[in-house]
């Protein structure tokens, strides 16, 4: 009886432990929000939004609110193409969007009045070199950049195959005496890590399961 409860009760420790450590993972999805006027300044609530995954062709289509805001989550990392239209006035569309992984980006639309030669307005918006939508900080690399970074080609010569080193390329990232990733300073075990929304840390040791990460030559 007591080693089906020492069981029961391992079991259930562990599951907690698990269930704690899902619930720092953080999705690697993007962001697009903007605001919508009229060349006068004034918001325009009810315009409608639709935003396109140029690669998947994949699309979400919102409308804004009485402060003429919108926002669209949950966007896998890619380039967009973002249309804004309400009757009675040109459609606006922003092209060649490029949305890296947990960013978040601002498009703001200006609608013009539609005259009787109707013409769509296109033009091309980059992220901003300040984010000042989110507090967190974040950067992008592909795949090919993980492969040529030299600490890449330090940590392959150890015959590792994860571009877990490579976040030492980061201002404030560091590895301590044990080879844990630390962030200005912090312990390894105050750090969340996850990959694609699912959390790599280990339950045992509080840290980041690096080897079970995937090889560089699988991220693109």
């Amino acid at each position: 009886m007591n080693a089906v409860l020492r069981r029961a009760t391992l079991t259930v420790f562990l599951t907690t432990a698990l269930a704690g450590s899902v619930a720092f993972a953080q999705s690697t999805f993007g962001t697009i929000l903007g605001t919508v006027r009229d060349q006068s300044g004034a918001l325009m609530p009810g315009s409608a939004v639709t935003v396109q995954n140029v690669g998947t062709s994949v699309r979400r289509m919102v409308v804004t609110d009485e402060t003429g805001s919108y926002t669209v989550q949950n966007l896998e990392p890619g380039t967009y193409r973002v249309r804004i239209e309400v009757a009675g006035f040109q459609a606006a569309e922003f092209t060649d969007i490029q949305l890296p992984a947990r960013q978040t980006i601002r498009i703001d639309g200006v609608m013009k009045v539609a005259t009787q030669a109707e013409a769509v307005n296109v033009t091309t918006e980059a992220a901003p070199v300040i984010n000042t939508e989110v507090s967190n900080i974040a950067e992008t690399k592909t795949g090919r950049e993980l492969v040529d970074l030299p600490i890449a080609v330090n940590s392959r010569s150890t015959g590792s195959t994860s571009p877990m080193s490579t976040l030492t390329s980061q201002p404030g990232v560091q590895t301590d005496a044990n080879g844990n990733i630390s962030v200005v300073g912090t312990k390894p075990h105050m750090l969340s890590t996850s990959i694609d929304g699912i959390s790599s840390v280990g339950p045992r040791t509080q840290a980041p399961l690096a080897e079970l990460f995937p090889s560089f030559d699988s991220i693109a």
